[in-house]
């Protein structure tokens, strides 16, 4: 491993051997990596970026360490800049060489976006201008900041960033796209922002006119062409957002609106109860309670037993790979017997009970018959890929709310992002030890 004071940049441009390399970078706590064929950069990752906008972060970097590792035989190409392109960049923004320092990009934008989710939208601007005077490259720090912008001109231009460094990334795309969606229907006034996907909408629209979520609760019934993977992330965020902030009824109607969109009406109600408890005089909870009664007939007992109960016994197609255990269950979703063991002497080791399922078909059989507090989903799977199977994991009430784990042996950041606009709550990359695996399932249970 070779260690530099020099920038990443300077090192490339240099003339140094790395003509058809891929460079591992260790950067303080950050990793980046760089493929590079002929002596250009053709793709680059550095968690959570990707494409030209981790390429522009990686470059910067000094007192880094440097190691070649085993190039991957096919590169997909999300770098469209040159070296000269970037060093242009960087006088035209006067930037320079970012030495090891104590500001975490990724904890701020995390931050930021929970704040988001809590509805403190001015400390998270302040986070994420922040965020941006440090890395102006950073594309998701401009797609959120994006999101708390009222002026059309500002959202345009913020957007604009966010397209010049992430160009490459579906994330980004998908926000162009319901941004146009949204303001193409506009009536020209104020705008207001869906709760779960953010496409801006008139302020008096009781409908996204992109995901189809409702923004109240009414007298009109959920939509059946309801975009159901983005109320699950939104859901999602607000749950992590609800878990640090229990007395913000604001959340607690977000999750209260988002199950109702979900026809999920017990879940609902849950939310309603606790929050009128809150707040008893705040009219929109009290009417919001009020308008759901109607739908209660509609509702049906969980087909999944509380937790207090016996877990009934599994189908004969998972029947074979329970394995009890004192500890909450986890379902493990990963096609590897090898890798199945693995996991499965490591719960077990730290006393969870696991349910194992080597297909996409035998863990929807599974997710029929028990009730698991966490998923362990496999991103290769023999009939299907993770990302597709989650949003129908996800289909099931019981587990609306679990935290999923996407496991993969690709480092690729897209796969991650991938798997988050799938619905996944944390994404692990294979191999990995013991102890990173046991961390990021006591994160949450």
């Amino acid at each position: 491993m070779r260690e530099s004071q020099q920038t990443v940049l300077a090192l490339l441009r240099a003339g140094t051997a790395y003509h058809n390399s891929t460079l591992s970078i260790d950067w303080g706590d950050r990793q980046g990596l760089l493929h590079l064929r002929d002596g250009t950069i053709v793709a680059a990752e550095a968690e959570p970026l990707s494409g030209n906008g981790a390429a522009l972060e990686i470059v910067r970097w000094q007192g880094f360490s440097l190691s070649e590792i085993d190039a991957e035989p096919v590169i997909k190409k999300n770098v469209t800049l040159s070296l000269e392109e970037i060093e242009h960049l960087f006088e035209r923004y006067s930037i320079g060489g970012s030495p090891v320092s104590s500001f975490d990009d990724l904890a701020t934008l995390d931050r930021a976006v929970l704040l988001i989710h809590q509805f403190r939208y001015s400390e998270a601007g302040k986070l994420l201008a922040e965020l941006l005077k440090h890395n102006r490259f950073n594309y998701l720090g401009w797609l959120w900041y994006s999101r708390l912008l009222k002026n059309l001109d500002s959202i345009k231009k913020a957007l604009s960033e966010a397209q010049k460094w992430g160009d490459h990334d579906p994330t980004v795309w998908l926000e162009v796209k319901k941004t146009g969606f949204g303001l193409a229907n506009s009536d020209g006034g104020e705008i207001k922002r869906c709760f779960y996907c953010w496409t801006p909408l008139n302020v008096n629209e009781s409908r996204c006119c992109y995901c189809r979520a409702l923004q109240s609760i009414g007298k009109k019934l959920p939509a059946t062409d309801l975009k159901k993977s983005e109320l699950i992330n939104g859901i999602n965020r607000y749950i992590s957002a609800f878990k640090e902030e229990r007395e913000n009824g604001k959340i607690g109607y977000a999750l209260a609106l988002g199950f109702f969109n979900l026809a999920h009406y017990q879940k609902s109600y849950k939310y309603l109860k606790y929050i009128n408890s809150l707040a008893p005089g705040k009219a929109l909870f009290r009417k919001s309670l009020e308008m759901l009664l109607p739908f209660w007939p509609t509702v049906q007992q969980p087909s999944i037993p509380p937790a207090s109960q016996p877990i009934p016994a599994p189908s004969p197609a998972v029947q074979r790979t329970v394995v009890r255990g004192e500890g909450p269950l986890i379902l493990v979703v990963e096609d590897s017997p090898t890798a199945r063991k693995v996991i499965n002497v490591v719960l077990k080791r730290e006393g969870f009970g696991v349910v194992e399922a080597g297909s996409g078909e035998e863990a929807i059989a599974a997710a029929e018959t028990i009730n698991p507090s966490l998923i362990l989903l496999d991103v290769m799977l023999p009939d299907t890929t993770g990302f597709d199977l989650l949003p129908r994991l996800r289909d099931f009430a019981h587990l609306v709310e679990i935290p999923v784990i996407m496991l993969t042996g690709r480092k690729g950041s897209m796969d991650k992002m991938k798997g988050l606009m799938a619905g996944s709550t944390e994404y692990l990359t294979k191999p990995f030890d013991p102890q990173k695996l046991t961390n990021a399932i006591r994160k949450y249970i």
